[in-house]
């Protein structure tokens, strides 16, 4: 879960008063952590404002007297500078559980594998506008599902927050049009769903919780400036201009499987795959 901060007399919030809403959160947390949970067990700090050391090291030390070592700190839903600040800092790396990033898509960093800590679009707010959003190829309709795609491949990102998760809030107040489905009505009845809400389902509908990505079946190709195929994770090169992106899942025991392809390009692109494995003797099929 993601709580939202509230502002103290200096513009941040204290320590003791985050410490305080976790405390009467303490039920989902010991949800979370008796379900094995342990990526949604986080708490961020404060949103999209400046950070500090002190502030991230005394929440990590305040956590844990309060017995709630397994919940793990994203920091710092901004730039890279919390990255290269912990590349250099032991006592900072140590209290940071995950690096959150505000973007549209991950930025690769070679810092983030040194230091190998889970890496998160902490904020992704491609999706924005009056829906429906369908459109050609930067439209959010693909670029949702295309985040979840390039922050793995581009960047070994393994988790994308969309801001928002829904609009819910009445029209009378501020930053309207936001988020791939709107709720703002609910005595009506009346709601929206969008473009990217749908294309969503490309993934979500044949996955499952527990499937992970495969490196060796997750790719870019048609790139102007490498050649094709692309490189994937194994030695991919940063601002490669690419129109095709490949993202293959699977659970642990490799008894099914799910390619999803998005192309930008404005033709039509050739995309071979090849079974290996515990895949050979699965017939594919297109939806």
């Amino acid at each position: 879960f993601r709580l939202t901060t509230s502002v103290s007399d200096t513009g941040r919030e204290t320590v003791q008063s985050m410490l305080s809403r976790l405390t009467r959160s303490s039920h989902v947390l010991d949800t979370c952590m008796q379900r094995a949970l342990p990526l949604l067990c986080a708490t961020g700090i404060w949103n999209e404002a400046p950070w500090s050391k002190e502030y991230v090291v005394d929440l990590r030390a305040a956590l844990d007297s309060a017995g709630m070592r397994g919940v793990q700190i994203v920091a710092a839903d901004g730039g890279l500078d919390v990255v290269d600040a912990a590349a250099t800092d032991d006592a900072l790396a140590a209290a940071i559980g995950a690096f959150g990033v505000h973007a549209k898509y991950l930025p690769f960093d070679k810092n983030i594998q040194s230091l190998d800590k889970p890496y998160f679009n902490s904020e992704n707010d491609v999706v924005d506008g009056v829906l429906p959003q369908w459109g050609g190829a930067n439209s959010p309709g693909l670029g949702w599902p295309l985040a979840f795609i390039l922050n793995y491949v581009q960047a070994n990102g393994t988790a994308t927050m969309l801001c928002p998760g829904f609009h819910g809030w009445n029209q009378n107040l501020g930053r309207h049009n936001h988020g791939h489905s709107f709720f703002n009505d609910p005595w009506s009845g009346f709601y929206q769903l969008g473009a990217p809400f749908f294309s969503q389902a490309q993934f979500t509908r044949f996955t499952r919780i527990g499937w992970r990505f495969i490196v060796s079946g997750s790719g870019q190709r048609s790139c102007g400036n490498l050649g094709s195929p692309a490189a994937n994770l194994t030695g991919y090169t940063p601002n490669a201009r690419c129109t095709v992106a490949v993202a293959s899942l699977a659970p642990v025991d490799a008894a099914d499987f799910t390619v999803v392809i998005v192309n930008q390009g404005t033709d039509a692109a050739i995309v071979p795959l090849q079974l290996s494995g515990g895949t050979v003797g699965i017939e594919p099929v297109r939806w």
